[in-house]
């Protein structure tokens, strides 16, 4: 069975952007891609990590859209984690979007023009003439219409035409973006299906808490590792130094079990006494403290003024005031942090 797959490369040797095209056991490692399947399915993967932020519905519509794909016969998947194929996979800072937009349009739109191409050297027309929509391409006389499934095979074996030479639609052309859908993964969500890190198993597994000082910065002392020890189902625990670098590895102490269960419930029994010497001194009831004290002054500079703020405040019959604050919490996932390591051959 033959697919038409087109593949483009993503910050390759002097961010040079190139795709590929060929039939379904073809060898070609590209950092993001689609099939168009025989069977009229067309899978399109999303290369970055999907942590509630929507990225693994948004970024495929942005190559259905250049497609011109029905959302309906589209089916999305999470690429694999290979940082040779895809590069740097990761989330944060609200760039998925930003550096993938023009590269996921290329690759929406090369293939759709390789589609209509084929379809043309069929119809003996031209390809400007013809149109696409809902996963088929038009002929010119708008009556006739062959689907993208009919056209694999014949798209496969055209040339890759250059992805810079390839028109990119306008904004009030989109037909998928801007509309309303529900994200790809939410019925397998409200379902309860395993799509979570600590969903995942390997072979043998083990499972690990690592419990870190509440002040950042500061080392483990001494544990309780004994008693730890002796709880049923813990199979060791141990005080970890760390690597000494803020982003890595901080002191802490490891408790390894053969369940969650047992694990969080030794957990749950650690003592620990820190040693908080070169922790850090930030203090939030201070923070609170600095701001109240900084909001009932001025700043040394004004950025905007608009009006006479202090003269409508003083002929005011009735002024309210308020103090805002909010706690200093975690930028992160609803699920818990986890992650799934597996070591092998050293």
């Amino acid at each position: 069975m033959a697919a038409l797959v087109l593949g483009i490369v993503i910050g390759g040797s002097g961010g040079s952007q190139s795709a590929q095209a060929a039939t379904g056991d073809a060898t070609f490692e590209p950092n993001a891609y689609l099939e168009v399947n025989p069977n009229g399915r067309v899978r399109i993967y999303s290369r970055s990590p999907e942590i509630g932020q929507g990225i693994k519905t948004a970024l495929p519509m942005i190559v259905a859209e250049e497609l011109d794909a029905a959302w309906a016969d589209v089916d999305v998947e999470q690429s694999e984690i290979n940082a040779e194929l895809y590069g740097r996979q990761f989330a944060g800072g609200s760039l998925a979007i930003p550096t993938g937009w023009d590269d996921m349009r290329q690759a929406g739109a090369t293939a759709r023009a390789m589609l209509v191409s084929a379809a043309a050297e069929q119809w003996g027309v031209e390809p400007s003439a013809c149109s696409t929509a809902d996963t088929h391409v038009i002929h010119p006389d708008g009556e006739a219409r062959l689907s993208y499934a009919s056209l694999t095979v014949p798209a496969s074996k055209l040339p890759v035409p250059d992805v810079e030479s390839i028109p990119l639609k306008k904004r009030e052309d989109y037909k998928l973006l801007g509309t309303f859908v529900t994200g790809v993964d939410n019925e397998k969500l409200v379902s309860g299906q395993p799509l979570f890190g600590s969903d995942q198993v390997v072979p043998d597994m083990v499972y690990a808490s690592y419990t870190k000082c509440p002040a950042f910065g500061g080392r483990v002392a001494s544990a309780n590792l004994d008693h730890i020890r002796s709880f049923n189902g813990v199979l060791d625990a141990f005080i970890l130094e760390g690597t000494g670098v803020a982003g890595e590895i901080m002191p802490g102490v490891a408790i390894v079990g053969n369940s969650t269960w047992a694990t969080l419930k030794a957990k749950a029994a650690l003592e620990i006494e820190w040693d908080e010497t070169n922790a850090s001194k930030d203090s939030w009831t201070d923070a609170l403290s600095q701001a109240r004290a900084l909001a009932g002054t001025k700043g040394p500079e004004t950025k905007i003024a608009k009006g006479d703020v202090d003269a409508a405040m003083a002929e005011a019959t009735t002024t309210i005031e308020a103090f805002y604050s909010h706690a200093f919490v975690s930028h992160a996932p609803m699920e818990p942090q986890n992650c799934t390591a597996w070591q092998s051959g050293g």
